[in-house]
């Protein structure tokens, strides 16, 4: 592999974010946006609460641990889950003024390194552009200014489709009202084409008004937008002639092809509360979960159990959801991020259901020195499995 030769990029006390979060401390944080935690509208601001009580006694009532069992122990790793039963291992590359997050031929790099490994994906995130109000951020310090660099999603995992044989290519998520449907529906399918079917859109509303309000979007209406452009792609994906008709998207007698390697298009995952709304969304277009921001792992359990019955009651095989959730960031002895003390996390997420862990880089990576010691450690934990 090349050399790395970027210049290490400022980043916020690393500390402070550590403690700012329950279940996503740095992965969010420094991912400058939030995976899962995207305020829908009003409509899904009324059933919060009650969405949150349902999970709570279901978990209750049918106990929080998950179907992995106990977990096992391999010398010098802590805790690792039973042998059959590894959840796959997403690594976040890196994001605005974050070590590399502005060059696109280091990210590069690191998916080749991810995918050397033993890793089973990437993850990046999404924003088209940013206001000055980022002091509005809902969930405490945005971590970068408004002039940050944030490299386009797709464009970027074309890149890595084509440098890579094996990982997954995922988002973090996309923000899906910034795309007209069609033209959205018609990049997957030619990335998904390019990557032999790799894709897999973890989406959701996004967060500032004036990302959305530049596209003569209502921010009002982003929870609309993100119903009607993924149910729109579903349709076209299936093939053609395609007649589609929302409130926000319609058309007639249309076709896009090619289509994505599988019917009816790469695997979606929901981001958010599980409101009436978006139990709604995963069961009838999606494939999966991502938790809220700062979700506990008895609440995850809990929203995995919802889930469960509710794709078994519309027919649909529970086995088959996708649960994604951020590894907690750990401290070793000395104080510091650890990704052995983080790793050994694991498993009381795969407990609770979790079928996909998403791990930072940014905590561990200030800089290229530590590029090659964080691969050669993942690579030995992920060899473990």
């Amino acid at each position: 592999m090349p050399a790395i030769q970027a210049t290490p990029a400022p980043i916020s006390d690393l500390g402070r974010d550590l403690d700012a979060d329950v279940v996503e401390p740095v992965v969010l944080a420094h991912l400058g946006d939030a995976p899962g935690g995207e305020v829908d509208g009003d409509a899904d601001e009324q059933d919060r609460q009650a969405a949150a009580s349902q999970c709570s006694s279901r978990v209750h009532a049918r106990g929080a641990t998950g179907a992995h069992g106990t977990g096992r122990r391999v010398a010098g790793i802590a805790s690792l889950p039973p042998m059959g039963a590894r959840p796959k291992i997403l690594v976040s590359l890196p994001v605005g003024t974050h070590f590399g997050g502005d060059d696109p031929r280091l990210q590069l790099d690191l998916a080749r390194r991810v995918e050397g490994a033993g890793a089973d994906g990437v993850v990046v995130v999404d924003h088209v552009l940013l206001g000055k109000h980022v002091d509005r951020y809902p969930w405490g310090t945005f971590p970068f200014p408004p002039d940050s660099a944030w490299l386009e999603p797709l464009t970027i995992l074309t890149a890595i489709a084509a440098v890579t044989e094996r990982i997954k290519l995922t988002t973090g998520i996309l923000i899906v009202p910034l795309r007209p449907a069609p033209l959205l529906a018609k990049i997957v399918a030619t990335l998904d084409r390019l990557s032999g079917g790799r894709v897999e859109l973890g989406v959701g509303t996004g967060w500032q008004p004036e990302e959305l309000e530049a596209q003569g979007l209502d921010p009002a209406q982003r929870g609309r937008l993100l119903t009607d452009g993924v149910a729109a792609c579903r349709a076209l994906w299936r093939g053609g002639p395609t007649t589609f008709e929302s409130e926000t998207v319609s058309f007639t007698d249309v076709w896009s092809h090619p289509t994505p390697v599988r019917p009816g298009g790469p695997p979606i995952l929901f981001s958010g509360t599980l409101t009436k709304r978006n139990l709604t969304r995963i069961v009838e277009l999606g494939d999966g979960w991502i938790p809220i921001m700062g979700e506990t792992i008895e609440g995850i359990a809990a929203g995995i159990a919802t889930l469960r019955e509710a794709l078994e009651d519309a027919g649909r095989n529970p086995d088959d959801l996708v649960v994604r959730a951020p590894l907690p960031v750990a401290k070793g002895a000395d104080g510091k991020p650890s990704l052995g003390a983080t790793l050994d996390g694991a498993g009381a997420l795969t407990d609770a259901g979790v079928t996909d862990l998403n791990l930072n880089f940014t905590a561990f990576v200030r800089g290229p020195d530590a590029v090659r010691p964080y691969f050669e450690e993942l690579e030995r934990r992920v060899t473990a499995w």
